[in-house]
């Protein structure tokens, strides 16, 4: 599965048109920032800490259409930035790398070129 992480892995300079939302355990979180994609997984940022190995959906909405696609969060990097220097308050970015589900080539490429063209 690592030399999978490096094919055909493309950096977005933009936001995708649309939107993405994480699905996990009940919940349904906005997607931040995208770093980079490839057909067997992707990069992403939320405002949210989320475990190693979770089981996850990712759902890119465009144009009135759903494009979900299932993976794994196979790597986690949890920052805490502070909203205001002052206040004692801070918000949780989390980095996540998921691996798509490999049985799922068709969606997965559909979910992959979906970014990739919007």
């Amino acid at each position: 599965m690592e030399n999978l992480r490096n094919h055909d892995r493309v950096t977005l300079k933009l936001k995708p048109a649309g939107v993405m939302k994480l699905i996990f355990e009940d919940k349904a979180k906005d997607i931040q920032y995208i770093g980079d994609i490839s057909p067997f997984g992707i990069m992403v940022q939320l405002n949210y800490a989320i475990t190693l190995n979770t089981e996850v959906s990712l759902v890119h909405t465009l144009n009135n259409t759903n494009l979900e696609i299932i993976g794994t969060v196979k790597w986690v990097k949890v920052l805490d930035e502070s909203l205001d220097k002052n206040a004692p308050r801070s918000k949780t970015v989390s980095l996540l790398g998921i691996c798509f589900s490999p049985q799922n080539v068709k969606e997965n490429l559909d979910f992959f070129n979906s970014l990739i063209v919007s």
